[in-house]
């Protein structure tokens, strides 16, 4: 696959028949990680791998990231109690973006390449 692109490991939230929409939903959101720096504003492109297979790929405007709020368990029961505190999640980021329809057919389904395999971090970018 042509660089640069953003790697996403979404094992935890991939199932065997999941939607396209479902697949967007659990790749797009809550990612630690920083959309500002100039070498990753050159990335238009997001590829979200379980298993070390290629499951979706998006289009992305670079520019487009957003903060995203995801509360912790304890967080959201204090929300639901009316307690008001900082949240923990002021470093979570969401993407939008649309399915790329010429790479996903040519890539969606297949292995990701071996020196992206075995990473521990959820996050690669591809530059």
């Amino acid at each position: 696959m042509e660089k640069p692109y953003l790697l996403l490991n979404i094992y935890l939230q991939y199932e065997e028949g999941v939607t396209d929409r479902q697949l967007y939903a659990r790749t797009r959101k809550y990612w630690v990680l920083n959309p500002n720096l100039r070498k990753h504003k050159q990335v238009t492109r997001v590829v979200a791998v379980a298993n070390n297979v290629i499951r979706a790929i998006y289009y992305i405007d670079p520019n487009a990231w957003r903060k995203c709020d995801m509360p912790t368990e304890g967080e959201d029961l204090d929300r639901r109690r009316g307690v008001d505190r900082p949240s923990k999640s002021r470093y979570r980021w969401e993407f939008t973006g649309e399915k790329d329809e010429k790479a996903w057919g040519k890539f969606v389904g297949q292995d990701i390449p071996q020196e992206l395999k075995k990473r521990q971090n959820p996050i690669s970018w591809v530059i």
